[in-house]
């Protein structure tokens, strides 16, 4: 960030920056996070989680984000944290929304944050539902050596996402 609070990222790569920065692509993201939402929580969720992942991805090393179709997280993606109860981060914006005089939503949305950046932050796959909720962090999944046949070049989450990638559109 200069001194006139505009943004500017430089990529240390040997690749050519022909696709958008990483940043661009986290409002479609928090969209499908909150799809199943009814507005006008949905509208409410989208603005408070995308204004939160836009912190946490800029804190970060590097994640992958993943969001289930389902309510169950898939198998291949147990190894990891499942939470019990998700992180209900649609009803933690619902609870502060609601509350006018009381503290205690806007602390517990707070640490809600604190506690969606740090699982975010952490290794291995962050995932999501449709209904603004947390279900697992710090997942990882079997990769493949090869692709079509050629070796995967790169690290963990080269790997990882190249893992994922098939399951696009089934059961992610």
């Amino acid at each position: 960030r200069n001194h006139a609070g505009e943004i500017y990222s430089m990529l240390l790569s040997d690749k050519s920056a022909v696709s958008p920065l990483p940043q661009a692509y986290i409002t479609a993201l928090v969209r499908l996070v909150c799809s199943e939402l009814l507005d006008p929580l949905r509208e409410s969720t989208t603005t408070y989680m995308e204004k939160t992942f836009r912190s946490a991805l800029n804190a970060c090393h590097g994640t992958i984000i993943a969001v289930v179709k389902t309510r169950a997280v898939p198998s291949y993606l147990s190894d990891g944290v499942v939470l019990q109860a998700p992180l209900d981060i649609a009803a933690a914006v619902a609870r502060h929304l609601s509350e006018t005089m009381d503290t205690s939503a806007e602390h517990a949305l707070n640490a809600t944050t604190a506690l969606l950046k740090g699982m975010i932050s952490s290794d291995g796959i962050t995932v999501f539902n449709k209904k603004g909720c947390l279900v697992a962090y710090n997942c990882f999944v079997s990769s493949r050596d090869k692709v079509a046949g050629k070796f995967v070049i790169g690290g963990a989450r080269a790997r990882a996402y190249e893992a994922l990638r098939p399951r696009v559109g089934k059961t992610l």
